[in-house]
C-alpha cells in the first residue's frame, strides 16, 4: 500500500511541473518585426494567453485589458498599444476551434477593459484559451528597433465557478535593428551631346534608391578607382586620365544633401544623425549626378566612354550603433559623342578703297574671335570661295587679291592661305577643342592692289565658306 502512494505522489509532482512550464512557454506574447516582414500588411501571433480552470461547462465573460496605453522600451520611445488587435481564437485546449465563429468579437487593445469572450459566444469548457493578436497596420507604422513591452490583464466576469491563470500576460513588440538596400543599382549614365553642356547647361542624371531601415540611416559614397576608365575613344587618343571627383553627387529627393565629389575614400551625403526612421519605414532617394562645364572641359573633352565605379554605403547613424551597415556598388559612365561646330562669328567682311593711303599700303580687315572651333576628336579647318572672282553688276576681281591669315600678335597661330575657288587647309589640331577661337586677318596687300587700278568703282561681293573635317 505504501509503494502505491509513493507512485501516486510522484505522478502528482509530475503533473504539476508540467503544467508550470507549459504555462511559462505560452502566455509571454512576442511580437518579432523583422526585415523580413516589416513590409507586410499585417502581423499576427497565435498564443495560448491563459488557462480556464472549471469542474462545469459554464458561460461567463472574460475581459481583456492592458497595463498601460503605451508600450515602452526603456530608451523614452513609444508604441501605442492601440495598435494591437485581439481575438479569442481556441479554447478548452482547441488551437482555433473559434476561428471562424463570427460572433467572437476582435478588440483593439486599451487600458479599458473589453470582453472577449461572453455567454453570447456559448458555454465555455475548461483549458487553453488561445488568442491571436494582430498588428493591422503593420507597414503603415514607423518602426523604430527595439523591444517595446506592457502587460495584458485578464479578468474573469460574472461568475464564481472556475479561475484564470495567469492573469498577467507579457505583451512584447520586438522590432530588429537592421538596413536593408537593393540587391543591385541600375547603372548611371551621361550622354555628352551637345556643346551646351560644355559652355552653360550642367549635364545630369538621377537615379532613385529604396532603403529599409528600424534606425536612423547616414549615407556615404566613395569611388573605388581614383580616375575613369577610358575606352572607345578615337585612333591615337591618349588617354585623358579624368578623375573622378571631377562628377558631382547629392540626394536632391525627399531632402537635399551638400554635394559631393567622390574620391576613394567614403565621404557623407548626409548630416550628423543621418536620416530620421522614415513613415513606413521605408524611403526612396533621389540621387543627382552632374558635371559642370568646366569640369567637363577638363577633364571630357575627348570623345570616348569613361567608366568608374562607385561604392554608396548605409550605415545606422544611431548611438549606440545596432545595425549591421550595407554597401552596393555601381557603374558610373559618361559617353562623349563625336560632336563638332564651326562659328563664324561676323556674318560680313568689308575691305575698303576709299583713300589714296589705301590704295598705297593695301587694305586689312582684322575680324576679332572671328571663328569659334569645336570637336571632341581631331579636326581640320579648310576655306575656300564660292568661285574665282569677286563680283559686281559693272565687273569682277580675281579671287585671289585677297589673303586669309593670322591677326597679329593675337594669340591665334594658323596657315596663310590665298583665297581660291579650291579648299585649302587653314588649320589643324591633333587633339579634341573646345571653343577655339581664332581672329583672322583678310588682307588686300600693297603688292596686288594695282588688279584694282583699273576697274570700275563698285561693291565686289564673294561668299567664303569654312569647313570642318576629320583629318
Amino acid at each position: 500500500m505504501q509503494k502505491k502512494n509513493w507512485i501516486f505522489r510522484i505522478g502528482k509532482i509530475v503533473v504539476v511541473c508540467l503544467l508550470t512550464v507549459s504555462a511559462n512557454a505560452y502566455s509571454q506574447v512576442n511580437f518579432n518585426i523583422t526585415a523580413d516582414n516589416i513590409k507586410s500588411a499585417n502581423l499576427y501571433v497565435d498564443n495560448g494567453s491563459t488557462t480556464f480552470a472549471t469542474v462545469l461547462s459554464v458561460a461567463p465573460t472574460i475581459n481583456l485589458s492592458a497595463s498601460s496605453s503605451t508600450l515602452t522600451n526603456g530608451n523614452g520611445a513609444t508604441v501605442n498599444v492601440n495598435q494591437v488587435t485581439a481575438r479569442i481564437i481556441g479554447t478548452g485546449g482547441g488551437v482555433a476551434n473559434l476561428l471562424d465563429i463570427a460572433t467572437v468579437p476582435t478588440i483593439t487593445l486599451s487600458t479599458s477593459p473589453q470582453a472577449i469572450y461572453s455567454s453570447l459566444i456559448g458555454t465555455l469548457a475548461g483549458g487553453r484559451i488561445t488568442l491571436r493578436y494582430t498588428l493591422p497596420n503593420l507597414s503603415a507604422t514607423i518602426w523604430r528597433a527595439g523591444t517595446y513591452t506592457t502587460n495584458l490583464n485578464f479578468a474573469l466576469i460574472g461568475i464564481n465557478i472556475g479561475t484564470l491563470s495567469p492573469t498577467i500576460v507579457p505583451l512584447n513588440i520586438n522590432v530588429a535593428a537592421f538596413v536593408t538596400i537593393p540587391a543591385s543599382l541600375s547603372a548611371v549614365q551621361l550622354d555628352i551631346n551637345s556643346l551646351n553642356y560644355y559652355r552653360s547647361q550642367t549635364a545630369s542624371t538621377t537615379q532613385n534608391v529604396l532603403f529599409t531601415a528600424t534606425v536612423p540611416v547616414g549615407i556615404r559614397l566613395r569611388s573605388n578607382t581614383s580616375a575613369f576608365t577610358y575606352s572607345n575613344g578615337y585612333s591615337g587618343a591618349a588617354d585623358p586620365a579624368t578623375t573622378v571627383n571631377r562628377t558631382g553627387v547629392q540626394i536632391t529627393s525627399p531632402t537635399a544633401s551638400t554635394m559631393v565629389n567622390p574620391v576613394t575614400s567614403y565621404t557623407n551625403l548626409t548630416s550628423a544623425g543621418g536620416l530620421s526612421v522614415p513613415a513606413g519605414n521605408q524611403q526612396t532617394n533621389t540621387f543627382t549626378y552632374s558635371i559642370s562645364p568646366a569640369n567637363l572641359k577638363l577633364g571630357f573633352k575627348q570623345k570616348g566612354t569613361y567608366t568608374a565605379n562607385l561604392t554608396q554605403e548605409y550605415f545606422d547613424a544611431g548611438s549606440p550603433v545596432q545595425a549591421t551597415s550595407k554597401s552596393i556598388s555601381y557603374p558610373v559612365t559618361v559617353n562623349v559623342a563625336d560632336i563638332a561646330e564651326l562659328k563664324v562669328n561676323h556674318t560680313d567682311v568689308n575691305l575698303v578703297f576709299n583713300s589714296v593711303s589705301r590704295y598705297a599700303n593695301g587694305v586689312n580687315a582684322d575680324m576679332s574671335n572671328h571663328l569659334t572651333l569645336s570637336k571632341t576628336t581631331p579636326y581640320e579647318v579648310y576655306v575656300k570661295a564660292s568661285g574665282t572672282t569677286l563680283n559686281s553688276a559693272n565687273g569682277t576681281l580675281p579671287i585671289s587679291i585677297i589673303d586669309i591669315l593670322p591677326v597679329p600678335a593675337s594669340g591665334s597661330n594658323f596657315n596663310t592661305v590665298t583665297l581660291s575657288a579650291s579648299s585649302q587647309k587653314l588649320f589643324s589640331s591633333a587633339v579634341a577643342e573646345i571653343d577655339r577661337v581664332l581672329s583672322v586677318r583678310y588682307s588686300v596687300p600693297a603688292s596686288k592692289v594695282a588688279q584694282l587700278l583699273s576697274k570700275p568703282a563698285t561693291t565686289y561681293n564673294t561668299t567664303i565658306t569654312y569647313t570642318m573635317v576629320a583629318p
